[in-house]
């Protein structure tokens, strides 16, 4: 009787420092991913995404074509952005709002968009949520980021998956 009062209090009080981790079915899954193909910027057209990744502008780390994260994150709304075009990585002023619910899992395509001839012009890295039969269709083969190629701050959002997420019924 007194362990489980003791035991009680315990998680009362750690509950109330907030160091009890949250509940899984309290948050949300993210996975992001670049599609398998080329991302050099000679010339303009559509390419996969190759470079930082800004979360709630907090930069995430470096993802590069055929590569997938999943993120475990809080329910509310919460925004993805790409890095500026320069020669030092700065969040752009190109983002992508959404709202995600808990229990809920989403997915976004990584992309890049350039007018660039020759590595110099006009570009936008851009965050499209898409499907999970999308998703599926297009990184099934992708491995995950390297956990080195992201940054430390961001290690306790990594929902680690060794493969890409199927798809549930």
């Amino acid at each position: 009787m007194k362990t489980s009062i003791l035991l009680g209090l315990v998680s009362v009080s750690l509950a109330a420092m907030g160091q009890v981790s949250e509940s899984p079915n309290a948050l949300a899954l993210l996975t992001v991913y670049s599609p398998e193909g080329p991302s050099m910027l000679e010339f303009p057209g559509r390419k996969s995404w190759a470079g930082h990744l800004w979360l709630d502008h907090g930069d995430v780390g470096r993802l590069t074509p055929g590569h997938f994260l999943t993120l475990k994150l809080r329910e509310g709304e919460h925004c993805l952005a790409g890095e500026r075009f320069s020669f030092m990585a700065h969040e752009s002023d190109v983002r992508t709002v959404f709202t995600l619910h808990s229990g809920q899992r989403s997915f976004m395509r990584l992309v890049i968009e350039s007018k660039a001839v020759a590595g110099f012009g006009p570009t936008r890295w851009l965050a499209e949520p898409v499907t999970c039969q999308e998703a599926s269709h297009e990184a099934a083969a992708a491995q995950p980021v390297l956990l080195k190629r992201l940054e430390k701050s961001a290690l306790d959002q990594v929902a680690r998956e060794p493969f890409f997420p199927e798809c549930t019924r």
